[in-house]
């Protein structure tokens, strides 16, 4: 089932406690202005270039899983991005969604929103994420650290009796997570995991996940994810 991730994005000063007049430039547009806010466009476009993209795919750069909020200051230009947590939102999303609230309403502060589906936000291609101070991973680990995996049922399903949703292994410098987005339980096989751990081989030595198929619930996906013990 596709469903939809919203993300809002919002440009706002600093000199400005709150917005007291939003007005929307039409009805198709996403687009809201605040009449009593005032910004710089340069200092919007320096503070959207300071943003940090923990991630790289070969689609580009991308914020990290886990981040919610995001915010990146420069003059009185405040930057912000609301997003779930697993939505992994792009460098040029975001560039995108500055630059139109910047057309449609400077000298006016705004805001925008835009949706994402269920299918982009499954992770298709490894994310990776280069952590200071922790160890290298051998990818090949991952892949031992995988057949120490439990399994339960007669079908063979990742999981074990306390916990469907979330199992962990680790073999040497390498531990794996194998979870679902949704809670539900994980449908997936440990043969399943052959090619995203393949692919996070892309990852090298720093720590990646990469999306699959493989969970019960409706909406939900699988989360394979490699991180150094």
């Amino acid at each position: 089932m596709i469903h939809l991730i919203f993300v809002l994005i919002a440009v706002t000063s600093l000199l400005a406690a709150r917005t007291q007049g939003a007005q929307t430039p039409n009805k198709v547009d996403p687009t809201t202005c605040f009449s009593d806010m005032k910004v710089i466009g340069a200092d919007c476009t320096a503070a959207t270039g300071g943003i940090i993209y923990r991630a790289q795919t070969q689609a580009g750069k991308v914020l990290a899983s886990g981040e919610t909020t995001v915010q990146s200051i420069h003059g009185n230009c405040n930057v912000q991005i609301y997003k779930p947590s697993t939505a992994m939102i792009s460098e040029s999303q975001i560039k995108s969604s500055v630059d139109k609230i910047l057309t449609s309403c400077l000298p006016q502060a705004g805001s925008t929103k835009f949706t994402i589906t269920g299918n982009e936000v499954t992770i298709k291609l490894p994310a990776c994420l280069a952590v200071a101070g922790t160890k290298p991973i051998d990818q090949a680990d991952c892949a031992h650290a995988a057949r120490a995996l439990p399994t339960i049922g007669d079908y063979g399903s990742i999981g074990n009796s306390s916990s469907r949703s979330e199992v962990v292994a680790q073999f040497k410098t390498c531990q794996l997570k194998v979870s679902t987005s949704d809670g539900s339980a994980i449908i997936a096989k440990i043969p399943d995991l052959d090619v995203p751990l393949l692919q996070l081989h892309e990852c090298l030595e720093n720590w990646g996940v990469v999306g699959i198929k493989g969970a019960s619930g409706p909406n939900g996906r699988t989360y394979v994810q490699v991180t150094s013990v």
